[in-house]
This record gives structure tokens, sequence and C-alpha cells, in this order.
């Protein structure tokens, strides 16, 4: 059933929430400026999309493997002290990285790798404190993970926007240590805000049973395999469209394929959060998903034409942030006394697919063109999903064999 009209605004009316939805949010508009800065940035430098999708999937590989131990750092130790520390690790980190953009790989790759290792987990900590101020109210939660995912895309709508004009006036080495900065500052006042409004993290207590770790969890598996299949569909765009976009209209519109997606995901998130809708979060997130990898595939066939690629990936970005909801949502339910590790991993699984469709976009580009890149990671998309239907349909077979026996 629809919820009432003003959901979204009493969200911001819960004790604490609307300083740190304004502090996450200036974060995580930095994490919407830095990917297509450093990406211009290495190919300004190496004339390479090969060599910038693989040297940024390593960015995003550590970026995305580390998530839950930054998360569990942030989680038991001081908020302030550890968003601090990695949000001044993350600028030392990028500086490097523009010192040696047009290094040898073999110098530049670690660099990357050590900066995808200390971005501040800034996101799991908007999501433990709006569990917490959810009180269990599982509806509540999951407008409020509709919320968080919507203004997450706005983010990515608006980054992407001031990062190629930026790039263009100001040159990407400016553009990547100015946003780094602004995220050091944005974390360093989120951490101090979080042990008063956001640090009630559920733990297990003495009648909770023992902890399953959560790789044990085969609910807990499936509900992260739409997740890699639409960070390699993600992936595969942030190099393919971006270089279609490049070749038709030049530096200034680069940020036209992420803002268009943004703008499809934000619509649908904001009417995904209001309603109830059939199935199960494993279903319904494989069904998005996997219209998802169709309308990739298609774009694949409208490289020739900028627009109609651009009106497709809209299309695309539909299915995006409901997806991720529905993940978030699985993660709960699987894992409840893991808050932030739970969601963090969902994170992950996104983060290192993107890393991976990245670096073969890459690879692919270079050799035969974008749209067979775009192509190559709709048919890789639907493998994962392929594998995780099969898992879901043994799963349940399995359940009922059992419950029969019992």
């Amino acid at each position: 059933m629809p919820t009432s009209h003003h959901a979204y605004h009493q969200l911001l009316a819960l004790p604490g929430a609307a300083g740190l939805v304004a502090w996450t949010s200036l974060a995580r508009l930095m994490y919407g400026v830095l990917p297509l800065a450093m990406l211009l940035l290495l190919v300004e430098r190496r004339h390479s999309y090969a060599e910038a999708g693989a040297a940024l999937a390593a960015y995003g590989l550590t970026a995305g493997l580390l998530g839950p131990v930054r998360a569990r750092l942030a989680d038991r130790l001081a908020a302030r002290w550890a968003l601090g520390v990695m949000g001044a690790s993350l600028v030392i980190a990028l500086l490097g990285v523009i010192l040696a953009a047009d290094a040898p790989l073999a110098l530049l790759v670690p660099l990357l790798l050590l900066a995808g290792s200390t971005p501040p987990p800034v996101g799991p900590l908007m999501r433990a404190s709006w569990r917490r101020l959810a009180q269990g109210d599982q509806a509540l939660l999951a407008r409020a993970y509709s919320f968080d995912v919507v203004s997450e895309d706005l983010i990515f709508l608006i980054g992407p926007l001031l990062a190629a004009p930026g790039v263009a006036w100001l040159g990407a080495d400016t553009v990547v240590v100015g946003s780094s900065l602004t995220l050091l500052g944005a974390a360093a006042v989120l951490g101090s805000l979080v042990p008063r409004s956001a640090t009630a993290i559920v733990r297990p207590g003495p009648s909770s049973g023992r902890h399953v770790p959560l790789w044990r969890s085969w609910i807990f598996l499936l509900g992260l395999a739409p997740m890699v299949a639409l960070g390699l569909l993600l992936g595969s765009l942030g190099i393919a469209a971006v270089a279609v976009v490049l070749a038709a209209a030049g530096t200034t519109l680069a940020g036209l394929p992420d803002a268009v997606l943004a703008v499809g995901s934000v619509t649908a998130g904001l009417v995904f959060g209001r309603r109830s809708w059939p199935g199960s979060p494993s279903q319904q997130a494989l069904a998005l998903v996997g219209t998802c990898s169709a309308l990739v595939l298609l774009a694949a066939l409208s490289t020739g034409d900028l627009l109609m690629m651009l009106v497709v990936l809209a299309g695309a970005g539909l299915c995006v942030s409901p997806a991720i909801v529905c993940a978030y949502l699985i993660a709960d339910r699987a894992a409840p006394m893991a808050t932030m590790e739970a969601t963090s991993w969902v994170n992950s699984a996104f983060n290192v697919s993107l890393a991976v469709g990245t670096a073969g976009a890459g690879v692919v580009a270079q050799a035969w063109s974008a749209g067979a890149a775009m192509a190559a990671a709709a048919i890789a998309a639907g493998v994962v999903l392929g594998l995780a239907a099969l898992g879901q349909g043994f799963g349940r077979a399995t359940a009922r064999s059992g419950g029969a026996a019992g």
C-alpha cells in the first residue's frame, strides 16, 4: 500500500537524522566526483582506456574488498578517530596517485590499491543510524533504505556533472585534491556526530545463540548475487558509455551516462520506497537486475546513436535503486545482529564486481569497441543471475523436501 505523502519528510524529522544526512551527503558527493575525475586524469596522462580502466579497478578492488573491515573498525573504535584517519590517508594516497599518474603501472597500481583501502565508511554508518532510528519497524526501515539509496543516487547525479566541467576548467589533479580534502572534512564532522546519534549498533546478547558467520548463510550469499551482476553492468558503463560520449561530444559532457543512470535510479527509488511490491526481496532483486542487463545489451546496440543510448541507459537506471534496497533488506534478514557489517558486504559485492566490470570493459573497449564491452557485461551479468536463480530454486526445493520429511 502507498505510504503517507510526507513519509520521506518524516524520516528527516527523526532525532539526529537531519545532521547525519547532511554531512553524509557532502561526503558522498565527493565519492561521486572522484571516480570520473580519476578516470579522466588517468586517460589524459596514459592515453589508454585499457590502462586507465585497469588502474582504476585497483582502487575499486580494495575499496570493495575491505569495506566490511573499515565498517567494523569504525564501529569498534572511536568514530571520529577512525573516520579522520581514513580520510587523511585517502588524501595522502591520492596525492601519490596524481604524482605517479603517468608512471609505470607497477608503481601506480599499488598506490591505487592503497587509496582504495582508506575511504571512510560513511554509507554503513548512515545505514546503521537508519536501522537504530527505525526501532524494528521493517516498513519504516525499507522506506529509510529507499531514501538512503535515492540520496546516494542524487549524489551520483550531481557528482559527475560537477566533475566533468571541473576537470575541463580546473584540471583533473585539482578536482581530485579538492574532492579528497572536502571528503576529509565532512568525514571528520560526521565522526563527531556519530557517538551521539548512531553508535547504538545491535549486538548479540546472551540469549542470542551462536553467531553464524555471514559467509555460511546461503540466503545471504544468494542475496549478494544481484549486486555482483549489477556491479558488472555499471562498471562496464563507467568505461564504455563514457568512451562513446567522449568520442561524440568531448570531455565536458563525459558525465552524462552516470547522470542519466542516476535520474532513472532516483525516480524508481522514490516510487519503490512509498509502496509495497509483490514477491520477496530476493525475487524482486533478480527481476530488477535481469531487466537492467537486458537494457544494457540494448544500449550496446545503440552506441551509434548517442541520444538513443542515453535514453536506454535512463531506463536501465530505473532498476538500480530498488535492486540495492532489496539487497539491503535481504542482508538485514539474513544477519540481524551484524547491522553495519551486513550492509557493507552488499556494498563490497557491488564494488568488487564494479571494479571487475571496469577493468574488463577497458580491455574490451580498447581491443574491439565500447558496444562490445557493454554486451560482454550484459552476458556476464545474465550468467550470474541465472546461477542465483538456480540456487534459489534449489533452496526452495530443499526446504520443501525437508519439511515433507519432517
